[in-house]
């Protein structure tokens, strides 16, 4: 644990623990709703049993593994301030004291989401272009 979150009050690490678990729920739902899609597609003929499945596997092999990591190993500030700026998490979920706390950091990220440089929903499935 990096050694700034140690020095947090216990109940602002819990607000920012729940909130990352939160945004990773929102990001993992994003995720499989564009997986979804492909169901989708296969059941209407679109695809082939056979896409369906390499997309499966690509999905667990790369996005849900890199959804995974960033939750796992992320730092809890930076991960909640990224779903405030992709829409993931509402400001309105944060206590007004993590929004004061965090404000440069959230500008930061949505500086980025405006260059869709971070915006997990906009790149669906890693690799899906290829399809």
């Amino acid at each position: 644990m990096p050694a700034v979150q140690a020095k947090r009050p216990s109940y602002r690490k819990q607000a920012l623990g729940e909130l990352v678990k939160q945004a990773h729920q929102e990001e993992l739902s994003r995720a499989l709703n564009v997986l979804a899609g492909y169901f989708d597609e296969w059941r209407s003929g679109k695809i082939d049993s056979i896409e369906l499945i390499q997309i499966i596997h690509k999905f667990h092999q790369q996005t849900a593994h890199e959804i995974f990591v960033r939750y796992e190993m992320g730092d809890h500030r930076a991960l909640v301030a990224n779903a405030v700026a992709t829409g993931m998490l509402e400001r309105n979920q944060l206590p007004d004291e993590l929004i004061r706390d965090m404000q440069r950091l959230i500008a930061y990220f949505e500086v980025a989401a405006a260059k869709e440089r971070f915006i997990p929903s906009k790149r669906g499935i890693v690799g899906s272009e290829a399809w």
